[in-house]
This record gives C-alpha cells, sequence and structure tokens, in this order.
C-alpha cells in the first residue's frame, strides 16, 4: 500500500513538471516577443513563479521524495528555490532596465490596488526571508517555521501580481493553471498545518 501511494505522489509530481513545461511552450509560442529584454522579462517571470510553485510543492512530499532521492533531496529543492530565486531577481532587473529605474525593486503598500498590482515587489522579498530562516533555522529557533512561512503569502502576492498585469498571464489557459497552482499551495499550507498540529498532540 505504501509502495502504491508513494509511486501515485511521484507520478503527480512528474505530472507537475510536465504541466509547467507545457505552460512554457504555451507562451511562448502564441504570445511573440518585441525584443530581447521583453524575452528575458517574461520568460525570468514564468519559470520563476513555476520553481517556486515546484520548490512549495516537493515540501509536502518529503517523506516520500527521500525514499527515492536520499539525502540528495535536500540539496535538489534547495537548487530549486536557489533558481527561482535568482530568475526572480534577474526579472526584476529586466524590468529596471526597461523602467529606466531600480524603484522597481521599492515595495508599494498603497492604494490597496498598487499592493497587489505590483505584488511581485513584497514576493521577492518574502521568498528571501523564507528561505534564509532555512539557512539559519538553527540559530533563529522555531521561529524559523513562521518566517519560512512567509513564502504562501509571497506566492499568494505573485500570482495576483501576474494575473493583474502579467503579460504571460493575458491567456485563459495560463491565468486558470495559475489560480490552479495557487489552490494547490493553499492545499499544502493546510495540510503542512494539520500536520504540525498531530505532531504537537502527539
Amino acid at each position: 500500500m505504501g509502495g502504491k501511494t508513494t509511486t501515485g505522489h511521484i507520478g503527480l509530481l512528474w505530472a507537475i513538471v510536465f504541466l509547467m513545461v507545457g505552460l512554457t511552450l504555451v507562451v511562448h509560442l502564441f504570445a511573440p516577443y518585441a525584443d530581447t529584454l521583453e524575452f528575458l522579462i517574461r520568460g525570468t517571470a514564468l519559470l520563476a513563479y513555476q520553481l517556486v510553485f515546484l520548490a512549495i510543492v516537493m515540501s509536502a512530499f518529503v517523506k516520500h521524495l527521500r525514499r527515492i532521492f536520499g539525502r540528495s533531496f535536500l540539496a535538489l529543492h534547495h537548487i530549486v528555490t536557489i533558481a527561482g530565486l535568482g530568475l526572480m531577481v534577474l526579472h526584476g532587473v529586466g524590468v529596471a532596465v526597461r523602467a529606466g529605474s531600480a524603484a522597481v525593486f521599492v515595495p508599494v503598500l498603497s492604494p490597496w490596488e498598487a499592493l497587489w498590482r505590483l505584488g511581485g515587489r513584497p514576493a521577492l522579498y518574502l521568498f528571501l526571508v523564507a528561505a534564509l530562516a532555512a539557512v539559519f533555522h538553527r540559530r533563529i529557533g522555531n521561529v524559523w517555521r513562521v518566517l519560512h512561512g512567509l513564502a504562501y503569502a509571497a506566492f499568494l502576492f505573485a500570482t495576483v501580481h501576474g494575473i493583474l498585469i502579467g503579460t504571460s498571464f493575458q491567456f485563459a489557459v495560463v491565468r486558470g493553471v495559475a489560480l490552479a497552482m495557487l489552490a494547490a499551495v493553499a492545499g499544502v499550507f493546510v495540510q503542512r498545518r494539520f500536520a504540525q498540529a498531530r505532531r504537537n498532540r502527539s
């Protein structure tokens, strides 16, 4: 029974990876780019979004992935996370070059609509805090789990940001997939909170 469950979980992860590749191909085939810089901006945004999604979802399958990859699972998770963060930074750099200003890295907290429309800005910093909390978890104690959980809020900001102003999100299929990914991340959040509550009771 355990083997079947593990196989099912790994199959789900493979399905997610293929979905990510398919989504990227759809955008590249049907949304032409004006120039190389636009290709950089849109390409890094879409890939970063998918990689941080994958990093979050992987955390729900730690037990099963460790059976397959052993200790190397943690290295794989780190690679996916670092790649996602690096691409997010490159996306911001591309936008800054296009705008001619580094102000694109400054979060806009008001009005409310601007906070969400430019949600990629707070998302970047929230993801960074979440990643650094994991790196220094031994030094900062149990608070690291709270800080690491900021990745869920960051993904919400990134999703709304993409849907509101992301060029690649102009397609209904991309918006639909993004909402499905957001729902999956919410599911991971709930699942991990229940698991933590059970561990605390035992």
